[in-house]
């Protein structure tokens, strides 16, 4: 079973209940399908492939969850990084994921910014809460994307989370 699916067969049931609060943004059950659907599609235009893997560096929000939720409808793995992480470890922990795709708060992407050029991996960032010189916006590129979406074929034994330890004794660990 898609991880996904913890959204979209309760959203098919019940579309107006709602499933997720943060801040002063609510979401019912089916428009945080139509988001995960949205973003899925963004992702895919933006070139993830299944086992792909997506970073995102963030405290908890809205868009955290729709993004979990995307990466398993995609078949992509989703890679939460500890924003508490120094430098060197965020920089260890992208790599040795081979992240491809970073999604980045605003309070965290000058620190993206001055490791990008270290990341061999890592082929786009995209700006999560606010607008950031030279990233694309989540809300924007979901906006700009349809609701039609079929999900990818998942099987049992595929990865669809990569989480790291904080790496207090050594390097974090996958």
């Amino acid at each position: 079973m898609n991880t996904s699916n913890f959204v979209g067969i309760p959203a098919q049931m019940f579309p107006d209940q709602e499933i997720l609060v943060f801040q002063d943004r609510r979401f019912t059950y089916g428009e945080l399908w139509a988001a995960v659907r949205r973003l899925g599609n963004a992702l895919r235009r933006l070139g993830i492939q299944p086992g792909d893997r997506i970073g995102v560096l963030q405290t908890n929000s809205d868009h955290y969850i729709a993004a979990y939720y995307a990466a398993a409808a995609i078949g992509a793995v989703f890679v939460p990084l500890n924003y508490r992480a120094k430098p060197p470890e965020l920089e260890y922990m992208i790599d040795a994921a081979t992240v491809r795709l970073l999604l980045v708060g605003s309070r965290y992407a000058p620190l993206i910014a001055e490791l990008r050029t270290r990341l061999a991996s890592l082929r786009s960032v995209v700006a999560l809460d606010a607008a950031q010189p030279g990233l694309p916006l989540l809300d924007e590129l979901i906006a700009a994307e349809s609701d039609e979406f079929e999900e990818a074929p998942i099987d049992d034994d595929d990865t669809t989370i990569l989480m790291y330890t904080n790496g207090t004794t050594s390097r974090p660990k996958g």
